[in-house]
């Protein structure tokens, strides 16, 4: 009788990690469904390239005088 708990314990928590393993990689799936067209895409890293490329610019120790 020990043996076979023993067994059913084992199967059990085999599988409960199944399920869970099962539930959380479902969970995080993406969704791979993208509504934006070419041209918003394009729009948008053209928007980021300036953007990153005027904060590259900026000095922000410029304005300070030393004393």
């Amino acid at each position: 009788m020990k043996k076979n708990y023993a067994l059913l314990k084992q199967c059990l928590l085999a599988l409960t990690l199944l399920l869970t393993t099962t539930i959380v990689i479902y969970s995080c799936k993406k969704d791979k469904h993208n509504d934006l067209s070419i041209s918003e895409i394009e729009n948008l890293k053209h928007l980021y390239k300036t953007m990153n490329s005027n904060n590259l610019n900026t000095n922000l120790l410029a304005s300070l005088n030393p004393k």
